[in-house]
């Protein structure tokens, strides 16, 4: 059985409430910009490249909102991050 978009937001839900848990950041914004940022530091800690995985993470997002049991091609996202 493939994962339906409900299912796949349900996953990301429980991610969310267990980062809520534990800083008791509110959800859903602040809880999920604070797990986007901590999966890039896990990914610089990890030797992981967080940019081309944030990315490729958006275009199946994309396409899952138009095809959600498309297994590809995704669409091609760029992310240009200007210096602070």
């Amino acid at each position: 059985m493939k994962p339906t978009n409900t299912l796949r937001s349900m996953w990301a839900a429980e991610a969310l409430h267990g980062l809520a848990n534990r800083t008791g950041a509110d959800i859903p914004d602040d809880a999920v910009t604070d797990l986007i940022a901590n999966i890039g530091h896990f990914c610089d800690a990890t030797g992981i490249d967080f940019l081309h995985l944030a990315a490729r993470g958006i275009g199946h997002w994309k396409l899952e909102q138009s095809e959600p049991e498309s297994i590809g091609p995704a669409p091609y996202v760029t992310i240009e991050v200007s210096p602070c």
